[in-house]
């Protein structure tokens, strides 16, 4: 699922916005935007959890993304939000989306790049990824594929969004095509 980063870009002037569910916080803000078609700006941030469902244990081999489509950057209006945090992961990966290919990697304490796959995962057990996919220059369309091994051989399950390809564009910063907007004290401010 998505950690709901409260930064999108919709396709609509800022005065067809109405106000976010809860002013100036970030909650709610997620799905708020996505009912206005609103794309995730700069970044899509998912939380995967891995659990075992049995005592054979499962090897987690790796994670691929697959671009579906790369256009420039989509204009329209920024919705932002100030104050935003970071949570902590067990697990934190970069997805670069705009190299081919995309690159995924792993980073731990430090910002230190490591490759741990595989990971193992049995009844009980769990693993946590944080991944944190973006793009500076593109309009992305995308999915990822996790590969594993049981019990009863190789497999991969797809990671989307509810069945369509996650959606992550650049800013266009500087440009008239996309003007940013924060909400504080009741009103829509440019920054």
């Amino acid at each position: 699922d998505p950690i709901h980063n409260p930064e999108f870009v919709v396709q609509r002037p800022i005065a067809q916005v109405g106000p976010p569910p809860f002013g100036e916080e970030e909650r709610g803000r997620y799905l708020w935007a996505k009912e206005m078609d609103g794309v995730d700006a700069l970044a899509t941030v998912l939380r995967l959890v891995i659990r075992g469902r049995s005592e054979a244990p499962v090897t987690l081999h790796g994670l691929e993304v697959e671009i579906v489509e790369r256009r420039p950057p989509l204009g329209g209006t920024l919705l932002t939000y100030e104050g935003q945090g970071a949570g902590q992961a067990v697990r934190y990966f970069k997805i670069e989306l705009d190299v081919e290919p995309p690159t995924v990697s792993w980073f731990g304490p430090r910002g230190v790049e490591r490759v741990l796959f595989p990971y193992r995962v049995s009844a009980g057990e769990q693993e946590v990824f944080d991944l944190y996919a973006f793009t500076l220059q593109h309009d992305v369309r995308w999915r990822l594929r996790l590969s594993y091994t049981d019990d009863e051989g190789a497999g991969a399950i797809v990671i989307d969004d509810h069945g369509q390809p996650f959606r992550t564009t650049a800013l266009r910063e500087g440009s008239s095509e996309q003007r940013a907007f924060f909400w504080r004290n009741g009103g829509w401010m440019e920054p």
